[in-house]
């Protein structure tokens, strides 16, 4: 009996290998398998749940997030669709503990996951370029774009994205085990990795990247300080100098950007009324602040933006959408100035973290925290905030946070 338990243990414990992939092949798998973790979790080992939320203070928040989302799910416009939103969001954080638990019990498995991850950004990468430039990618897929690629996710444009929230987690794994990993093929498949970025159109991806090689070399690196700037000014030469050699990527980076930019000034010089935006971003937000009105403390529950917005405030002008495209409109409109407040907290706890990370050396940690914190940043161009692949890419690099935290002393 121990023996077929044990089986099934070692079973489930390689699906943490498997998502890096599971995500490329779409949002159903990538679910099914943080599903399949949760539930398992739960079953096996609940006690070791409920010591995780009563241990570490990032869980602890994470949970009352959770809590007051669902209690506040239940006044909801719509109650089915948000309550199953705010219900089934527990899966994310059991996601984290029960990968967590089985990474400690299998040591050897965190050198396969950064191997795992390794590969799957590799191939993406590779996919991306040859796509950009062969105008089709190894499947023979064209994008349906003329200035973006998507490459192994074919017509979701979400390459970027992918790329900017992975490649950091392995980064961060080589800090933990240095000595089991070539640091040469690592460079190498950051190289090739921000190049995909680059070329993939995502701007809010880029930025996101840069941000994060910025911060790193900045607070992480050991270099003296005149290295750091070449470095940084060395990114910056390869992003423009990128984004200039192809007519569609400066059409994109630099056309559309500065254009965007214009709509938003004189969107606000000109608007005799708010109805006049004509910047989409303005008009989320916009529309947004009404809905914040409505309900300022709690909001309308989880998911409610789309159907509040097209019940109540449908112009047939792009306003209204699955999501305002912000995490900070998202949550004054779902969840209000309490939850809000939840996630401010958590913000400025994973802020301290990362400075104290920091100013004790401790690179392995301060580099998954920066990950962690350009995720959670509540300013930036996001998608939605419960949107399943969007809940993986902000939870999967809490494991590696917790698995790095485990043995070390807990500040909080």
């Amino acid at each position: 009996m121990f023996m077929f338990i044990q089986k099934k243990i070692d079973y489930i414990s390689f699906l943490i290998l498997l998502l890096p992939a599971a995500i490329v092949a779409g949002p159903l798998i990538s679910d099914l398998i943080v599903t399949i973790l949760a539930l398992f979790v739960l079953a096996s080992n609940y006690k070791k749940v409920i010591e995780y939320f009563d241990n570490y203070i990032i869980l602890k928040i994470i949970l009352i997030f959770y809590l007051l989302n669902s209690i506040n799910s239940l006044f909801a416009e719509h109650i089915y669709v948000s309550a199953k939103s705010a219900f089934l969001y527990i899966r994310f954080p059991l996601f984290v503990i029960a990968s967590v638990i089985l990474l400690k019990r299998y040591p050897k498995l965190i050198v396969y996951l950064y191997y795992s991850i390794l590969i799957t950004i590799s191939v993406v990468s590779i996919d991306a370029i040859f796509q950009f430039f062969n105008g089709k990618n190894i499947l023979g897929f064209v994008a349906d774009s003329r200035n973006r690629v998507s490459g192994l996710f074919l017509d979701e444009f979400i390459l970027g994205s992918y790329l900017a929230r992975l490649t950091p987690i392995v980064i961060s794994i080589y800090f933990f085990v240095k000595k089991d990993f070539n640091l040469k093929s690592l460079i190498a498949v950051i190289i090739i990795s921000f190049l995909a970025i680059i070329i993939s159109g995502e701007r809010t991806s880029l930025l996101m990247m840069f941000i994060y090689f910025t911060m790193f070399i900045i607070y992480i690196l050991k270099e003296s300080i005149m290295n750091k700037v070449y470095l940084i000014i060395s990114l910056f030469l390869i992003v423009i100098l990128t984004s200039i050699s192809s007519d569609n990527l400066r059409e994109r980076y630099f056309n559309l950007s500065l254009l965007e930019l214009n709509d938003t000034i004189n969107s606000k010089q000109l608007a005799a009324k708010d109805d006049d935006f004509k910047d989409q971003r303005l008009k989320h937000i916009d529309v947004s602040i009404k809905m914040f009105k409505e309900k300022p403390f709690y909001g309308h529950g989880n998911k409610m933006f789309a159907s509040v917005c097209f019940d109540k405030y449908f112009i047939n002008d792009g306003r209204c959408s699955t999501h305002p495209h912000m995490i900070l409109m998202q949550i004054l409109v779902e969840n209000g100035l309490i939850g809000l407040l939840v996630y401010s907290i958590l913000s400025l706890v994973l802020l301290i973290k990362f400075v104290i990370a920091v100013k004790s050396n401790n690179d392995k940690v301060s580099s998954i925290l920066l990950l962690i914190l350009i995720n959670f940043c509540p300013i930036l161009p996001s998608g939605g905030l419960y949107n399943n692949q969007i809940s993986i890419f902000m939870f999967f690099p809490l494991i590696v946070y917790f698995l790095f935290e485990i043995n070390n002393k807990k500040i909080f």
